[in-house]
C-alpha cells in the first residue's frame, strides 16, 4: 500500500509540474493551453519519457475535468439568454452542427470508414473550440459585434449539443437496428425525466440551500456547497444509467436561474481549470509520436479536409443569417478548428470500441493542430474581411434586428470617449450592449469594426423601443449635453419605469437634476476625477494603497455627501 501511495504522489507531482511548464510555455508562444497540455502529456507519457503510467486511476481522475467543464457550461445557459438568442443558437448553430456532421461523416464513409464510426467522427469534428474562440473574441473586443454574437451563438449550441452527442455515442456502442431505436427512446425518456427532476430540485431545494449557506458568510462553505451540488448531481445521473457529464450540466442549468450563479462560477473556476488541464494531459499521454511521423500525410490530409469543410458550410450559413461577405469569411475561419469536446467524444468512442487507438491518435493531433493555428486563421479572416469590405456600414444589420437578438443587454446613449470605454468594459465581461449616437464619425468608426452602434436619438421613444428597452437590464447615458442627457433619462424612465438608469453628470448640481428626472444613479465627473486625483496623491506621498482607497471610498460613500457639503460651504 505505501508503494502504491508513493507512486500516486509522484504521478501527481509530474502532472502538476508538466501542467505548470506547459502553461508558461504556451503563454510565451501565444498558443492555446490545450496544445501545451497535449505536448506535456506526450512528453511524460508511456510513449515519451515514461514518467507516468496511463492507468485507469489517472483516466478516472481526468474525467472530473469534463464534469466541471459541463457544469460551467450549464451555468451560462439561462433560459432568458437562450430565448433572446434562439434564432442564432438553434437556427445558425443547429444548422452548422447538423450539416457539418453529415458532410464529415460522408467523407469518412467515402474513405472506407463504417457508418457508426463515421457518425461519431462527424459529430465530434463539427464542434469548435469554445475556449480559444471566446478568448480571441474578448481580446479583440468582438463579443458585441455581428461576428461575435453569431460565433457565440454557434458555440452555445455546440456546448448544448455535447450532451445528446455523448448519449448517441453510447447508443452506437450498444448496437443498431430496432434495439437501438428502443434504447434511444428509453434514453430520451430518461433524459426528460432527469431534466424535470433537476429543475424541480433547483426550484425548491437549491436556492434555499445556497441562501442558508450564504447567510453564514463563509467563502469556504460556499465553495464546498458548490462542489457538493456538482458531485451529487453527477453521481445521481450516473446511477440512473446516464453520464456524470449530463448530471453536472443539468446542475449548472439549475443554478443558472439563481442569484448565486456568478459566485458559483468564480468558486468553481480553479477546480475546472486544473482538472481540465489534467484531462488534456492524459489525452496527450495516449499519443505515440512515432506513429504520427509514419502517418504525417494522413494528418495533413484530414486537417485540410476538416478546415475546408467547416469553413465552406459556415460561410454559406453566415451569409444566410445576415453577415456580409467579408464578415462571413472571418466568422467561418474563426470556427474552422476542432474543439475540446472532440477529445471527450474520441475517448468515449475508444472505450466502446468504435475507434481504434491509431485512428484516434491521428484525429487527436489533427484537432490539436487546428486549435493551434486558430489565431492565424482568424488573422487570415480579418484580411479577407478588410479586402471585401465596401465603403459604409459593413453588412445589412439594423437596430431592430440587432436588438431582437439580445436580452438583458445594456443600452448606451452616447458613443464618445466615455461610451467607448464603457463598451470595452462590458465586452470584457461578456455583457451585450447596443449604443446610440448622433455623431456620424463615431458611428462610422464603430461600424467598421462591426460594433453595435447606431444612429439614433435616445430621447426618441421609437428609437428606444427599437433598441430593446423593454428587454434591457440597464441604460447608461454618457451624453455631453446636459439637456440631451435629461431628455434621454426622462424618456427611458417613462417607457420602462423599473429599469436602472446610470448617468454621467458634470457636477453634483447636474447630478441632482438628473436624479430628479428619473436617473437611478449618477457619476459627477468633477467629483469623481477629484477623488481619483486625491487618491493618487495620497499613494504618491507614501500612504499604503489600501488606506488611500479606503479614504477615497469613504468620501464616495453616501453619494459624495461630504464633498458636496464642503463645496457648498466654500471650502
Amino acid at each position: 500500500m505505501p508503494e502504491a501511495h508513493d507512486s500516486m504522489v509522484v504521478d501527481v507531482i509530474w502532472f502538476l509540474l508538466s501542467a505548470v511548464l506547459a502553461a508558461i510555455g504556451v503563454q510565451r508562444l501565444k498558443w492555446s493551453p490545450v496544445v501545451g497540455y497535449l505536448i506535456a502529456g506526450i512528453i511524460i507519457g508511456p510513449y515519451g519519457l515514461g514518467l507516468v503510467d496511463y492507468s485507469a486511476q489517472i483516466r478516472h481522475l481526468a474525467e472530473f475535468g469534463i464534469v466541471f467543464l459541463m457544469f460551467t457550461i450549464g451555468l451560462d445557459l439561462s433560459f432568458s439568454r437562450l430565448k433572446a438568442m434562439r434564432k442564432i443558437v438553434f437556427g445558425l448553430g443547429g444548422l452548422q452542427v447538423s450539416l457539418t456532421s453529415v458532410a464529415i461523416a460522408l467523407l469518412a464513409i467515402a474513405f472506407g470508414v463504417d457508418m457508426a464510426t463515421a457518425a461519431v467522427l462527424g459529430m465530434a469534428l463539427s464542434l469548435s473550440s469554445t475556449a480559444v474562440v471566446m478568448r480571441l473574441l474578448m481580446d479583440q473586443e468582438m463579443i458585441a459585434t455581428r461576428i461575435g454574437r453569431r460565433a457565440f451563438g454557434v458555440l452555445l449550441f455546440q456546448d448544448i449539443a455535447v450532451v445528446p452527442i455523448l448519449l448517441l455515442v453510447g447508443l452506437l456502442i450498444d448496437g443498431g437496428g430496432p434495439r437501438m431505436s428502443m434504447a434511444a427512446l428509453i434514453a430520451i425518456v430518461q433524459a426528460v425525466l432527469a431534466v424535470g427532476l433537476v429543475i424541480l430540485l433547483g426550484r425548491f431545494a437549491a436556492r434555499p440551500l445556497f441562501r442558508m449557506v450564504a447567510g453564514v458568510q463563509s467563502a469556504e462553505l460556499f465553495a464546498a456547497t458548490t462542489l457538493l451540488v456538482v458531485l451529487v448531481a453527477a453521481w445521481l445521473l450516473e446511477s440512473a444509467g446516464l453520464s456524470m457529464e449530463l448530471g453536472a450540466f443539468l446542475a449548472g442549468m439549475m443554478l443558472a436561474e439563481t442569484e448565486y450563479h456568478t459566485q458559483v462560477q468564480l468558486d468553481i473556476a480553479p477546480y475546472r481549470g486544473l482538472l481540465l488541464g489534467l484531462f488534456f494531459i492524459t489525452i496527450g499521454m495516449a499519443i505515440d509520436p512515432q506513429l504520427l511521423l509514419a502517418k504525417a500525410h494522413w494528418i495533413l490530409l484530414v486537417l485540410a479536409a476538416l478546415l475546408i469543410t467547416k469553413t465552406a458550410f459556415a460561410v454559406i450559413l453566415a451569409r444566410f443569417f445576415g453577415l456580409a461577405a467579408g464578415e462571413s469569411w472571418r466568422f467561418a475561419l474563426l470556427l474552422a478548428q476542432g474543439g475540446e469536446f472532440a477529445f471527450v467524444v474520441f475517448a468515449a468512442a475508444m472505450t466502446g470500441g468504435l475507434l481504434d487507438m491509431g485512428t484516434a491518435q491521428i484525429l487527436i493531433v489533427v484537432v490539436g493542430v487546428s486549435v493551434a493555428v486558430t489565431p492565424a486563421l482568424d488573422a487570415l479572416g480579418g484580411l479577407i474581411e478588410r479586402h471585401l469590405m465596401v465603403a459604409g456600414v459593413p453588412g445589412k444589420a439594423d437596430l431592430p434586428d440587432t436588438a431582437s437578438e439580445l436580452e438583458g443587454h445594456v443600452i448606451i446613449a452616447g458613443f464618445g470617449r466615455v461610451g467607448r470605454i464603457l463598451a470595452t468594459v462590458l465586452s470584457g465581461q461578456n455583457i451585450s450592449y447596443v449604443a446610440l449616437d448622433l455623431n456620424a464619425r463615431n458611428i462610422a468608426k464603430a461600424t467598421r469594426r462591426g460594433l453595435p452602434v447606431f444612429y439614433g436619438n435616445a430621447a426618441n421613444a421609437d428609437i428606444m423601443r427599437a433598441a430593446g428597452l423593454g428587454r434591457a437590464s440597464a441604460v447608461v447615458v454618457t451624453l455631453d449635453s446636459a439637456l440631451a442627457a435629461g431628455r434621454a433619462v426622462q424618456m427611458a424612465r417613462r417607457l420602462n419605469p423599473g429599469i436602472p438608469i446610470i448617468v454621467r453628470a458634470r457636477d453634483h448640481v447636474h447630478s441632482d437634476d438628473l436624479e430628479a428626472l428619473g436617473a437611478t444613479a449618477s457619476v459627477p465627473e468633477t467629483l469623481e476625477s477629484s477623488l481619483q486625483l486625491g487618491g493618487q496623491v495620497l499613494r504618491t506621498l507614501g500612504l499604503p494603497p489600501a488606506t488611500a482607497d479606503e479614504v477615497v471610498n469613504n468620501l464616495r460613500a453616501d453619494d459624495y455627501a461630504g464633498i458636496r457639503k464642503s463645496d457648498m460651504n466654500g471650502i
